[in-house]
């Protein structure tokens, strides 16, 4: 949505065989959207896809270029750098 006129701007065309995409992320810095996929299983960006359980939630850190996810399949929290693709797991929730 454009702020200033209150008008909504197409910024990518998803994949047709996005099964459930569930949550979404803007990079402003470098222009990226992210989403995520509990049916397919993947978090993906314009250059990136990961590999996830059910990734049902996220939100990135523009100014630490890190992106942060739930993955409610496997009970954690991660975190992946946005330039090195690394990824970690903040907290794991044993049931």
């Amino acid at each position: 949505m454009d702020m200033a006129t209150q008008g909504y701007v197409k910024i990518i065309s998803l994949n047709p065989t996005l099964a459930n995409p569930v949550a979404v992320d803007y990079d402003n810095e470098h222009q990226h959207v992210y989403f995520t996929d509990v049916q397919a299983k993947l978090i993906m960006q314009t250059d990136i896809i990961l590999e996830s359980s059910v990734p049902d939630g996220m939100a990135i850190d523009a100014g630490a270029r890190l992106l942060f996810y739930t993955d409610t399949g496997t009970n954690v929290i991660s975190v992946v750098d946005l330039d090195s693709h690394r990824q970690t797991t903040v907290i794991a929730i044993t049931v």
